[in-house]
């Protein structure tokens, strides 16, 4: 068995998180596509940077800790 998060879950954790934050929030899939985002203009888009932060077998450097 696969686990994955389904949109509607995505989209849940998106808005909890901006609720928090106050900030705009993507979740991005494998392939680089936006599936949820507190702009919901976005979904469905390209995301290079999340695509490529998703191949990779480490943290980028350039993520915010």
């Amino acid at each position: 068995m696969t686990p994955y998060i389904t949109r509607v879950l995505a989209q849940q954790i998106v808005n909890t998180v901006k609720d928090l934050c106050g900030q705009n929030v993507n979740f991005i899939d494998c392939s680089g596509t936006i599936f949820a985002n507190t702009a919901e203009s976005r979904i469905g888009m390209f995301h290079e940077i999340g695509q490529q932060a998703a191949t990779m077998q480490r943290q980028p450097d350039w993520i915010w800790n």
